[in-house]
C-alpha cells in the first residue's frame, strides 16, 4: 500500500486540533509529543461496538525519537508493507467488554494470531482519563507479553490510537504509538 503525502498545512491542522486526522498516514506524520497532545483531546466510543471487526493496525512512533532520522525511520518501518503486525481483531462481548487477538505475518510463514487479550474500558496510565485498555495479561499469554498495556482512543469515525506502555514492578513506560483503524472507516482527503 503506497503512503500517502501529508502537506504542512493538514500535518499543522492535525497537530494543532483544528482538524482530526482521517488516516494511518497523517497520524504517522506527527511526532510523539503531538500524539500525546491527541490523545488528550481524543475521546473514547461509548460501546465496545465501535471497534468491532479485523482492524488494520499501524505503529506510529517511537517514544523519544522526535521528528529526527529516527523517528523517519520507524515511520518507514510501521508503513512498510512486510511489517509483521497487522493489526487486532476484535469483537466485543457486551457493550463494555470484549475480546481480541493480534494478526502477524512472520517472514516464510502464514498469517499468525497471537497475543489474545481482553477489551475494557478504564483510566488512561498516561493521563488518567478513559480510554479503550487491552489487556493482555490473561492466562496463556507468554511472561514477556503479559506486562503490555495498550490503550486507544478515538480521534475520528473508525480510527483509534494510543500508547503502548510496559509495567515493571509498579510503574509504567511508555514505548511507542500505535493505531488501528475498522475497516471501510477510512476517509480520503478531498482532492
Amino acid at each position: 500500500m503506497e503512503r500517502e503525502q501529508i502537506t504542512k498545512e493538514r500535518h499543522d491542522q492535525i497537530a494543532k486540533g483544528e482538524a482530526p486526522p482521517r488516516t494511518l498516514d497523517e497520524l504517522a506524520s506527527l511526532s510523539h509529543a503531538e500524539l500525546l497532545k491527541l490523545y488528550a483531546r481524543a475521546t473514547v466510543p461509548s460501546d465496545m461496538r465501535a471497534l468491532d471487526g479485523e482492524l488494520r493496525g499501524r505503529m506510529l512512533a517511537v517514544r523519544g525519537t522526535e521528528l529526527g532520522p529516527f523517528h523517519q525511520l520507524f515511520a518507514a518501518l510501521g508503513a512498510w508493507q512486510h511489517f509483521p503486525w497487522e493489526g487486532k481483531n476484535l469483537k466485543a462481548t457486551s457493550a463494555t467488554e470484549g475480546t481480541g487477538i493480534n494478526r502477524v505475518k512472520i517472514p516464510g510463514m502464514d498469517r499468525e494470531e497471537l497475543f489474545h487479550f481482553k477489551t475494557l474500558f478504564d483510566p488512561s496510565a498516561l493521563d488518567g482519563k478513559p480510554c479503550v485498555f487491552i489487556d493482555y495479561d490473561i492466562e496463556g499469554n507468554p511472561a514477556y507479553i503479559r506486562p503490555l498495556r495498550d490503550e486507544v482512543r478515538q480521534v475520528s469515525p473508525g480510527l483509534f490510537f494510543g500508547p503502548v506502555l510496559i509495567r515493571h514492578r509498579k510503574e509504567m513506560t511508555q514505548l511507542l504509538w500505535f493505531a488501528i483503524q475498522v475497516p471501510g472507516k477510512q476517509e480520503r482527503p478531498s482532492a
